[in-house]
């Protein structure tokens, strides 16, 4: 299956290296409208450099869209309306009326329209959503995200930070946690949340959240996040019961530990992943998922709607944030 990339930055270079541990898949080439990054990325992976999206779509089987955030919307339905199966680097896009119609889109053409969720693949996550489920640690009582690192960029020094491109942590990141949450956990009702920007001077710019959330099963949550944390931390998990799974890490991406202790236990099951691993396999995961789906018509590790929920959920700690209220993110409104 030849594969054609619209984009070429840094996630572009992720899931392209990615794809060179996929058996049957090719990196056909790309599309970027910066001419600089574009050949590069194309002498660096040895694909084709398109000069416009019709060239890169007569070419390949599959897209993937790995443009920023507020760049996916045209590039994933033009894709659907060549036919094209389509995966779109998360978030699914910044407005919630662009997503929908993304979402409806693709079910009406019937095409194939999956998220890059990578942290569904790896093996870590899964570890913990296999343990919540199976009743390893009785019926699920809480759980939480903190993830701390140090991202900040100066104003304007890249899309993140750039009016009229950037995204926020709370959109752009944390559509991660809120889908790690419901790939764990279950569906979120209702949110409460407090944000906090490093860089006010920066419209709509928040780099940290503090937020409580309610899942449909009853269990409670939170996620405690920071771009600007000069100690870097990450950790995820789940209070049960009869027990509970960790799983840690030195920053805002590595999953290198997790720790496992039931009712009665004398001592920690605990066990190390080596960091290259832990940091690289969910984008193989997520190609291997992306080409059998293309290939079978099996689901993906994620689909448009799960980009779609998690985009509501982030608008709803948004809301809640500029309101103070409790907000009902299924019932989320532009």
């Amino acid at each position: 299956m030849k594969i054609g990339f619209i984009g070429a930055g840094n996630i572009a270079r992720a899931h392209g290296a990615a794809l060179k541990q996929v058996e049957g898949v090719t990196l056909a080439g790309t599309f970027d409208p910066s001419r600089p990054t574009l050949e590069r990325f194309a002498a660096d992976f040895e694909c084709a450099a398109f000069e416009s999206t019709e060239a890169l779509f007569d070419a390949v089987d599959a897209v993937y869209v790995l443009t920023p955030p507020k760049a996916h919307h045209n590039p994933v339905i033009d894709a659907i309306e060549h036919g094209k199966p389509v995966l779109c680097e998360k978030p699914i896009t910044t407005d919630l009326i662009e997503a929908r119609n993304m979402v409806e889109t693709a079910e009406k053409a019937g095409v194939l329209f999956a998220m890059g969720f990578n942290n569904r693949a790896r093996p870590q996550l899964r570890w913990l959503r296999d343990g919540v489920a199976d009743g390893r640690i009785g019926s699920a009582l809480s759980c939480w995200i903190r993830r701390l690192g140090y991202s900040r960029l100066d104003p304007g020094s890249n899309w993140r930070t750039s009016a009229g491109a950037l995204a926020g942590m709370t959109i752009q990141s944390i559509s991660h946690d809120i889908d790690m949450l419901r790939f764990v956990v279950g569906e979120i009702t209702t949110v409460s949340a407090q944000i906090a920007s490093s860089m006010p001077e920066v419209e709509g710019y928040d780099d940290n959240l503090s937020a409580t959330v309610a899942f449909e099963s009853g269990v409670v949550g939170n996620i405690h996040a920071s771009w600007s944390s000069h100690l870097g931390s990450g950790s995820r998990g789940v209070v049960g019961t009869e027990g509970t799974m960790s799983i840690e890490g030195p920053g805002l991406w590595p999953m290198t530990r997790t720790r496992f202790a039931r009712l009665g236990d004398t001592t920690e099951h605990v066990e190390e992943y080596p960091r290259a691993t832990a940091e690289y396999m969910g984008y193989v995961g997520v190609g291997e998922a992306f080409l059998k789906a293309v290939v079978d018509g099996s689901a993906p590790l994620s689909t448009g709607r799960d980009g779609l929920r998690a985009l509501e959920v982030s608008h709803a700690l948004l809301r809640s944030a500029a309101t103070g209220q409790f907000v009902d993110s299924r019932t989320i409104e532009p």
